[in-house]
């Protein structure tokens, strides 16, 4: 850590000067342009805090973190349960050729009612369990139970092993969606680390302005005290009425610069303001600008900071992670397709019995019984099938497959020169704020010293001025010197807090340095 400290700029004193001209003055013959006011006077820290509750740029990049957890939710709905059911009733009748059935037509009622349950296991196993039972009417004379009932009970099962298979490829939307928050969160705390930095410099703007105002309302009333000792002077014959008259002329030249550094001072609190998202009406006032003095870290302490706390890098480094994840995605997807199929089913059928004559004697089904027996037929399993199998497919030249993965790793070198481009600009940011702040150090010290000098010039041409061997002109030449020194104090001053202020941005712990945390810090 490199250590500075420097005086800040004192307070130009009225006072002395006033007494230099050893006369009494009478009542100003000048108006005034000053108009007070209430003013709320606000701390740094409370408007950064202020800033980061009520800013609306900031509130629709906070938005985007619930958003983000929906699409999450979203990608885990792929392995939620799926419930299929349904009814159907359907009739039939149409001409036929077969003897089976009289009057030389089939006529067929059927009612149908199915229910089923499917699940996508993480795994990639595909499985879905249905039961399906039927009633029909026929008019075919081969038909021993009529109505009848029929009831099917079957589980199908899919596994894939080469494409699709294992638990990192099947939850890679999920993987991706999560990180996604997670790049959101990261975006929010930029903003937010970009907000706070705006502020910051808005604040010292406003506090810089007040300053100004100060010393231009100071400087304004050295004019004021040398015009009115040089009407007495002149009444008393010790000068001409020129120096009278420049004298009164320096007095509106410097009203004028009152008015201008207000209106500095009134357009950097709207700045604020506007950050803020404070639209009141009332002034708002800066505390004093602080001293130049602090530590702060050297080059490469505050580059290895940045490379780990930066948010916008971090959300660039998950952002890779999910290339990563898409990558070993598509990369499964230019494999074969091979899956293992399974399926097992029951089922039963009862009915009405219903005497059919064949080969000239009368036969009855064996499987007579009311509707509800045909469901116990079923888990007796004595009605059954099953199958097993394997199935393959590969399209030819697999394209697609090898264009899509291609094309993710063009999109990961992108990330990785994204990257690589992002670290350069941190360095660049965290090397030219220290510029600012070093040399804005070395800027207060050469000012402050040229105002000591100009300071002592002026008491030195008061004094002169009282024994008649110097003019207003040369006062008024004085002053002015005194004042841009003064006022060149303060921008540096400003800036060397403004350089500090980048720094700590460019290392992105700028609200960590005001005593702020973030939620997504504590990631």
């Amino acid at each position: 850590m490199r250590e500075w400290t420097m005086r800040t700029p004192s307070t130009f004193v009225v006072i002395l000067l006033t007494a230099a001209l050893s006369m009494t003055a009478p009542a100003p013959a000048f108006p005034s342009t000053d108009e007070t006011g209430p003013s709320e006077t606000l701390s740094l820290e409370k408007a950064i805090v202020a800033g980061l509750r009520r800013n609306l740029n900031l509130e629709i990049a906070r938005l985007s973190v619930p958003s983000r957890k929906q699409d999450v939710a979203e990608s885990r709905s792929a392995f939620d349960p799926v419930f299929e059911g349904g009814l159907s009733a359907e009739k039939e009748k149409y001409p036929t050729g077969s003897v089976l059935y009289e009057n030389g037509y089939r006529r067929t009622e059927q009612t149908r009612a199915s229910a089923g349950l499917g699940k996508r296991f993480d795994f990639g196993l595909e499985s879905r369990i249905s039961a399906q039972g039927t009633r029909t009417e026929s008019n075919s004379l081969a038909n021993s139970l009529d109505p009848h009932y029929r009831q099917i009970f079957v589980i199908e099962l899919t596994q894939p092993l080469l494409k699709g298979f294992g638990r990192p490829i099947n939850r890679s939307d999920i993987r991706i969606s999560k990180n996604r928050v997670r790049e959101a969160a990261l975006a929010t705390l930029h903003e937010a680390r970009r907000l706070s930095g705006a502020i910051e410099s808005a604040y010292l703007d406003l506090a810089a302005a007040q300053m100004i105002l100060e010393l231009h309302i100071e400087f304004r009333e050295l004019a004021r005290q040398l015009a009115e000792g040089n009407a007495q002077r002149q009444r008393a014959g010790m000068i001409p009425i020129t120096q009278v008259r420049e004298s009164e002329t320096a007095v509106l030249d410097r009203d004028e610069q009152v008015l201008l550094a207000r209106q500095r001072v009134e357009m950097a609190a709207n700045r604020l303001k506007d950050l803020m998202e404070t639209r009141t009406a009332a002034a708002l006032a800066a505390t004093p600008l602080p001293g130049v003095h602090g530590t702060f870290p050297e080059f490469q302490e505050a580059l290895v900071t940045a490379y780990k706390r930066r948010a916008d890098l971090r959300q660039l480094h998950v952002t890779m992670e999910n290339r990563n994840i898409q990558l070993a995605f598509l990369k499964n997807q230019q494999l074969p397709r091979l899956d293992l199929t399974a399926t097992l089913g029951l089922n039963g059928l009862t009915g009405d019995n219903r005497p059919v004559a064949l080969f000239g004697k009368q036969e009855t089904s064996p499987l007579e019984g009311d509707m509800d027996d045909h469901l116990e037929r079923a888990l007796e399993g004595n009605g059954h099938h099953w199958a097993v199998g394997l199935k393959f497919s590969y399209p030819i030249g697999n394209r697609a497959a090898d264009a899509r993965y291609h094309r993710g790793q063009l999109q990961k070198r992108q990330v990785i020169y994204q990257v690589k481009r992002l670290e350069g600009t941190i360095e660049t940011e965290v090397r030219n704020a220290l510029v600012q702040v070093e040399r804005s150090l070395q800027r207060v010290k050469t000012a402050d010293q040229f105002a000591d000098v100009a300071w002592k010039t002026l008491q030195g041409e008061m004094k002169r001025l009282t024994q008649g061997l110097t003019d207003t002109f040369r006062i008024l030449d004085q002053q002015e010197d005194l004042i841009a020194a003064r006022i060149r104090t303060v921008r540096a001053a400003v800036d060397f807090h403004k350089g500090l202020a980048g720094l700590y941005q460019a290392m992105g712990t700028n609200l960590r340095r005001h005593g702020i945390l973030a939620e997504i810090e504590a990631d």
